[in-house]
């Protein structure tokens, strides 16, 4: 679920044979870890967080409150991040002739569309995804704990090895595609974000008798 490229040693440049399209290699089992990938990703995975979320709500039932809202932004959440999901896969398919799994790369480094906006765009709308489902089937603790838990494991993989691994074959274009993209919300909502949150701190430590410093 990444925009990766083929490894350095490997012919990258368009321009090298001009008039006619790169030949982008895949290996003979391409098929076999495309289902790999499908069955991992989207059965086992948010199967595995989903249950877990299910046990929690019969040890510890807590109530999402009014089932029209929850459904409502269920339905939001769901189809925002389908789409951005398929969104950004289309653009790694048309732009980078290539797939979003790691063993079957883009032949092209693709910073156009939501990776404009953002570093990893099917993370996050797979995320987003997994939350509105949660609040569809009223899950209280699909959304707490489950959700969190698949956005923490995401962000730690592509913190700590994805983009590791990225720099290292693209460099300093990849090192400044980190420092001018974020990581989770586009830069208009970090700051929009961060506004809300502002007031609603301002307001509870008014309502407290407190001021900030």
């Amino acid at each position: 679920m990444t925009n990766c490229e083929f490894p350095q040693g490997q012919d990258r440049d368009r321009g090298a044979v001009r008039g006619h399209a790169m030949e982008v290699r895949r290996p003979a089992s391409s098929i076999l870890i495309i289902l790999v990938y499908l069955a991992v990703f989207w059965a086992l995975l948010p199967a595995f967080l989903l249950i877990t979320g299910f046990c929690l709500d019969r040890l510890l039932p807590v109530s999402l409150g009014r089932p029209a809202l929850s459904s409502m932004l269920g339905w939001s959440l769901t189809l925002s991040g389908f789409l951005l999901m398929a969104h950004s896969m289309v653009r790694l398919w048309s732009r980078g002739q290539g797939l979003p799994i790691s063993h079957l790369p883009p032949a092209e480094f693709v910073t156009s569309g939501a990776y404009k906006y953002l570093r990893h765009p099917i993370y996050v709308g797979y995320t987003a995804a997994f939350a509105g489902a949660a609040l569809l089937l009223h899950s209280f603790w699909s959304l707490a704990f489950s959700t969190p838990l698949l956005l923490i494991g995401w962000i730690a993989y592509a913190l700590f090895y994805e983009e590791h691994v990225l720099v290292g074959r693209f460099g300093e274009r990849y090192a400044s595609y980190i420092n001018s993209t974020p990581l989770l919300l586009p830069k208009v909502l970090t700051r929009l974000l961060a506004h809300v949150l502002d007031l609603v701190m301002d307001k509870l430590l008014k309502a407290l008798g407190l001021h900030r410093k």
